[in-house]
């Protein structure tokens, strides 16, 4: 003798029976259960398919219902709320560095300054970069030599241009 198990249709215990017995009563609910009947293997298929579908529909269904009434929680609204401070947070760090690195510098980022100037009814076009330093065409040398010995700094172009200023306003000159 050969058992099959099953499961009845009516109450889905699980059956262990012979493969040749075409019928049976479900000993738990009563039920006639076809067992080798090609119908009734289709119909038991189609069924459990379809409890299936009923079971994933309904999980789906409560799994959305969570989603929405955790949506319309006062938790979830605290966690949006911690979600965008932290972005913005995030987002004022790179403008922070910005400015921080602005101020620090100091005028630092210059390539090349450029500044106008006058003394005593003469006017001068002062250039100034990293690379090849104090050009003036209408300076005096003694102009060029006391401004690069004592003022330029091709280093640090923002300080350069306030000492330049700072050169020609001692002198009784004014600078723009």
């Amino acid at each position: 003798m050969e058992l099959i198990k099953i499961k009845c249709e009516n109450c889905g215990a699980s059956l262990e029976v012979d493969k040749n017995v075409q019928t049976l009563s479900c000993p738990y609910c009563k039920s006639k259960v076809l067992i080798n009947d090609s119908v009734s293997k289709v119909d038991r298929f189609l069924n459990s398919l379809t409890n299936a579908t009923k079971r994933i529909q309904e999980q789906s269904l409560e799994s959305q219902k969570k989603q929405l009434e955790y949506r319309n929680s006062k938790e979830y609204k605290d966690d949006q709320k911690r979600t965008m401070r932290l972005l913005g947070g995030l987002m004022l760090i790179p403008v922070l560095m910005i400015v921080f690195g602005l101020l620090l510098s100091n005028g630092d980022n210059y390539r090349h300054i450029q500044i106008e100037c006058s003394k005593n009814d003469k006017n001068y076009l002062l250039k100034v970069d990293n690379e090849n330093g104090l050009s003036c065409a209408a300076c005096e040398e003694d102009i060029i030599n006391e401004l690069n010995e004592k003022y330029i700094d091709i280093d640090n172009l923002g300080s350069t241009r306030k000492n330049i200023k700072l050169y020609f306003e001692n002198s009784g000159g004014t600078c723009n």
